[in-house]
């Protein structure tokens, strides 16, 4: 039997810390616009890992390219059921990852998220 290949794990300070300027994914999502603006300004956001069947396992962080910013509260919500979250925000977070990923001043990032299914 041959053993499944290890997924790659990209680490890139500057990406996490590019997604933390970034404003939450689903504050976008669940606030009106014109509440968007002060909600987020000088509010800590964290880089949330958005795990699939493809980039993970048990115990396993994902990829730094698989990272979207959410503020702490929308991270714990987050955690508590991945398909309900995106459900209830009408979020693809996998898609916002990637599209993150094309946009990081990482090119270490920039250049693997061509590579994202």
């Amino acid at each position: 039997m041959t053993p499944c290949p290890k997924p790659h794990t990209i680490r890139s300070n500057t990406h996490l810390r590019w997604i933390r300027t970034q404003p939450c994914v689903a504050c976008q999502v669940a606030q009106p616009p014109e509440r968007l603006r002060p909600l987020n300004q000088g509010r800590p956001r964290d880089a949330c890992h958005v795990r699939t069947a493809a980039n993970g396992g048990v115990a396993m962080k994902p990829s730094d390219e698989w990272t979207v910013p959410m503020c702490p509260a929308h991270h714990r919500e987050q955690h508590e059921g991945t398909e309900s979250f995106q459900t209830t925000y009408g979020l693809d977070l996998a898609a916002l990852a990637k599209s993150h990923a094309a946009r990081s001043p990482s090119r270490k990032i920039r250049d693997a998220s061509g590579d994202m299914p």
